[in-house]
């Protein structure tokens, strides 16, 4: 585990040092084909190892095609995922992710125009809901078929379900296709990785140094890889500390957003609704909501 993390986090520190926002954009673009790639192929080697898909249907646990609780409201009990809190929570958690969240903002202030923006914005949220969903339908997939098996690997995914798709790959794969899956399966991890370095980066060097350094080409361009580096360095810290936060990887995001997406957005909406305030109460109310 620690040589995969220092392998991702050293190569993508490497390309956001040398390439910037233009290697994010690129790179993104890049592994967001591959994971596409990996989708396709997981799903349909899956589905040809249970039979079909009326073998899967046939197969497939009823519990696991229970994705939203409607039987009550979801605060306060342990029956699964109610539905006004996805509604409601999701609502502020994509208004906060796209409209306030560096990582996501970066990329639009990189487009040519504003045209191209809300063309983005569009695509962005057209085509979330049907990935997402294949995503999730490879999982069940992949999970029933892992149900089947009575072996180590079978025990070893229900104790850690993120392991689901590395082990499918690396087991029931061809070696060409094992090959081409691990490396969406690290392009993924880049991805993450490569905006999270970058937007911190970008939003330390325009908010806190260049006002103090002076405007200049070279000051900036110090100043950008010394706080690449920094941002690269705590990141890789960070992912040796926090892979136990939850039981699966998507729940200790989550967990980590819901922290500061919701101050976040409020201190975007009063900024907007009152001008008046300054940079300074912004910041405190930040800080005292967050804890």
């Amino acid at each position: 585990m620690a040589a995969t993390i220092l392998a991702i986090g050293l190569v993508t520190l490497a390309y956001c040092y040398l390439g910037g926002m233009k290697a994010v954009v690129y790179g993104d673009a890049i592994q967001m084909g591959l994971l596409l790639v990996g989708l396709a192929v997981c799903t349909l080697v899956g589905l040809e190892r249970l039979g079909g898909w009326q073998a899967f249907t046939a197969q497939v646990a009823p519990s696991r095609l229970v994705a939203v609780d409607f039987s009550g409201w979801g605060v306060g009990d342990d029956r699964g995922f109610g539905f006004w809190p996805i509604l409601i929570g999701g609502l502020f958690l994509y208004c906060a992710y796209y409209g306030a969240d560096q990582s996501q903002a970066q990329r639009l202030l990189s487009a040519r125009d504003a045209k191209t923006v809300r063309r983005t914005l569009l695509a962005s949220g057209l085509l979330r809901f049907p990935i997402t969903a294949c995503y999730c339908l490879m999982g069940l997939i992949l999970g029933t078929l892992a149900a089947q098996a009575d072996d180590a690997t079978s025990r070893v995914i229900a104790e850690q379900p993120d392991l689901l798709v590395p082990l499918f790959v690396r087991d029931a794969l061809a070696p060409g296709l094992t090959g081409l899956l691990i490396v969406a399966i690290f392009s993924a991890a880049m991805s993450s990785v490569s905006s999270a370095i970058n937007s911190l980066s970008a939003a330390s060097v325009e908010d806190f140094l260049l006002p103090r350094a002076g405007y200049n080409d070279r000051a900036y361009m110090r100043l950008s890889h010394g706080t690449t580096l920094f941002w690269g360095v705590v990141c890789l810290g960070l992912a040796f500390v926090t892979g136990h936060l939850a039981d699966t990887l998507i729940e200790a995001i989550n967990k980590i957003g819901s922290v500061f997406f919701g101050p976040l957005l409020a201190t975007f909406v009063s900024a907007i609704l009152w001008p008046r305030i300054d940079a300074r109460g912004a910041n405190a109310g930040l800080g005292v909501t967050s804890q």
